[in-house]
């Protein structure tokens, strides 16, 4: 009976001495030991043997059996901000790949993968706008509002629209017994003296300096003439200066259209009807083109 007993444990202790040769016991390394002569961690007989190991060398995620990752390592979820480098145990923001040996673009997020924050951009109509990241990867360049500058500020094909008291109607008025045309920023002014108004508003122009723009003046020549004209000086003609009118463009920005010129004698006429222009022509005016554009 008591050799059948021995029998058993010997036979234990055998295999037992076999396996413990083979994982280094008789050292008293630990199965994790990675030195000489040992197991090394990420070995194929470690993985074999002791599947539920942590292999602490082995890549994030490509570990067997990884039930418990060490402390300082992190989660497939998480992230550690701030780092200048990618290890093992910890995430670097700003580059493309979350494993150091897989998964490139993968683990990345696009705020990452496409860097992106806010500060000036230059808009698809040249206007200075705001840079928006809903998108990181695919930022957009929002246009500010509009503002009172004879410019498109918001790209939206039109020049301070909806802002109120931006520009300044223009009336065209008419005397009677002298024959005049006369036009101004003054309703008051437009039917005073013995004239009558045509068409208020006839045009507008801005009150103000604006980018791009040029003033327009306004010429007394005698009785209820007056010349309009970007000449300061009244092209020589002797008038008294009275001021500007406000302020024009000379080529078709913001959606501006020519403003004709006319003149028989002293008469000096305006319009931006090329209709009443060459019936103005047809009737003994002179045609002196389109010197400046308004809206």
């Amino acid at each position: 009976m008591r050799v059948a007993r021995v029998a058993p444990v010997v036979m234990w202790l055998g295999a037992w001495s076999i396996a413990c040769a083979q994982i280094g016991c008789a050292q008293g390394r630990s199965m994790n030991d990675a030195g000489s002569g040992g197991l090394d961690a990420r070995g194929e007989d470690a993985t074999t043997l002791f599947p539920d190991a942590f292999i602490p060398d082995a890549p994030l995620g490509d570990a067997p059996g990884l039930d418990a990752p060490p402390i300082d390592a992190p989660s497939f979820d998480a992230f550690v901000p701030g780092t200048d480098a990618f290890s093992r145990d910890a995430f670097v923001p700003g580059i493309d790949a979350f494993s150091r040996d897989a998964g490139r673009d993968a683990w990345a997020p696009d705020a990452y993968r496409c860097p992106c924050g806010p500060g000036a951009c230059t808009t698809s109509c040249g206007t200075s706008g705001s840079r928006v990241c809903t998108d990181p990867c695919a930022p957009i360049c929002a246009p500010p509002s509009e503002s009172c500058n004879a410019t498109d500020d918001d790209c939206d094909g039109s020049c301070d629209e909806d802002l109120g008291g931006c520009r300044v109607g223009v009336a065209r008025a008419y005397h009677d017994s002298l024959g005049g045309h006369f036009y101004t920023t003054s309703a008051a002014e437009a039917v005073g003296g013995g004239y009558r108004i045509e068409i208020d508003p006839f045009f507008f122009v801005y009150p103000s300096p604006q980018p791009g723009l040029v003033p327009f003046h306004r010429c007394y020549l005698n009785r209820a003439h007056r010349l309009y004209t970007t000449d300061a000086g009244c092209e020589g003609s002797g008038a008294s200066y009275e001021g500007i009118l406000g302020y024009v463009a000379t080529s078709p920005v913001c959606g501006a259209r020519p403003l004709y010129r006319m003149s028989a004698r002293d008469d000096h006429f305006y319009t931006t009807d090329a209709g009443e222009r060459d019936a103005a022509v047809a009737g003994g005016y002179l045609d002196e083109g389109a010197p400046v554009y308004v809206w």
